[in-house]
């Protein structure tokens, strides 16, 4: 953000701070709101949520509250279905007995995708193409995942599930990684 909107080392700060803000409230708030309204419903509307706000950062020039805002909302709706994914997804979907099993197996296989493969990938892009084509890996991601739950909406399965969960993790882990503090 330095670099490429030219944004003071306290003003990235500030927009940096939104990943924590918009988290913090969306790991509690999203799963919550999906014991009133679903989870399904809640699932599909965080993943579109993400790919508009991924859109809306990617579109934002120079100004703070924008981006801070985009960035709030893009977190929110991302961090709150990763918790909505491993929590009461994983826990209502897998069999009596494998429910930690498969917590374990949705956690891990995001931090291995979300955490390694996802930022090698939005480095490569952006060593080649610049930092603001990283977006475009985040945006493909959230587009991915959005387009992963018509097919989530036919099925039970845990396996579905967890490659929904690890285009959502993609998407938070390349947000995160392009964000420079």
């Amino acid at each position: 953000l330095t670099n490429a909107l030219q944004l003071a080392p306290t003003d990235v700060g500030l927009v940096a701070s939104a990943l924590g803000f918009g988290g913090f409230f969306g790991q509690f708030g999203w799963p919550g709101l999906s014991d009133r309204f679903g989870r399904k419903p809640l699932a599909i509307l965080g993943f579109i949520g993400a790919t508009l706000s991924v859109w809306w950062f990617a579109s934002t020039g120079a100004a703070v509250l924008p981006l801070f805002v985009a960035l709030f909302v893009c977190s929110f709706f991302c961090l709150g279905n990763v918790a909505l994914l491993t929590g009461p997804i994983a826990t209502e979907s897998a069999p009596r007995g494998l429910i930690s099993a498969a917590m374990g197996v949705v956690v891990g296989a995001g931090e291995i995708f979300g955490g390694g493969i996802a930022p090698i990938i939005a480095g490569n892009v952006t060593d080649r193409f610049g930092l603001p084509s990283s977006l475009n890996v985040a945006l493909i991601g959230a587009t991915q995942a959005s387009g992963s739950w018509l097919d989530v909406l036919k099925t039970p399965n845990i396996v579905v599930w967890m490659v929904a969960l690890l285009c959502a993790m993609a998407c938070v882990f390349v947000l995160g990684a392009m964000v420079p503090v």
